[in-house]
């Protein structure tokens, strides 16, 4: 293998449908959002996005009781695809105010937990203690 072969490949390859500008913009034009974490030792941002965006959320990940997020937060479904298509077509059978519920069952979960879990509030905190380390 040449070396030089391996340098040029570029580990930043371009969306295939391009740049989304906007994800809480592009998420909210859906129902449902299948959230599927890379690892089952963390929990990423993408559960929070489609939760701002007011999707019902299908999640497959590490057990949310392992951080210290409510069950009912979503749906959690094991990686198993048939799993996922049987959840799917459920939902999709159900009646518009039934899935009103599911959301809003959901949107309440999250509101509970928003302080703990908001970037913004984190953010706020941090900046507070370092104005206050400077100024004394």
């Amino acid at each position: 293998i040449n070396l030089k072969s391996i340098l040029n490949l570029n580990p930043n390859v371009p969306n295939y449908l391009g740049i989304v500008e906007n994800k809480q913009l592009l998420l909210s034009k859906y129902k449902f959002a299948i959230v599927i974490e890379n690892s089952l030792d963390y929990v990423s941002e993408k559960i929070f996005d489609c939760l701002d965006s007011e999707n019902i959320v299908i999640y497959v990940g590490g057990s949310l009781n392992k951080f210290n997020l409510p069950i009912d937060l979503v749906i959690q479904l094991n990686p198993i695809s048939s799993e996922i298509y049987s959840e799917l077509h459920r939902l999709t059978q159900l009646k518009q105010s039934e899935l009103h519920k599911i959301l809003k069952k959901q949107q309440n979960s999250y509101f509970n937990i928003c302080d703990d879990w908001n970037n913004r509030k984190v953010l706020s905190s941090l900046a507070a203690r370092i104005i206050k380390e400077n100024t004394v």
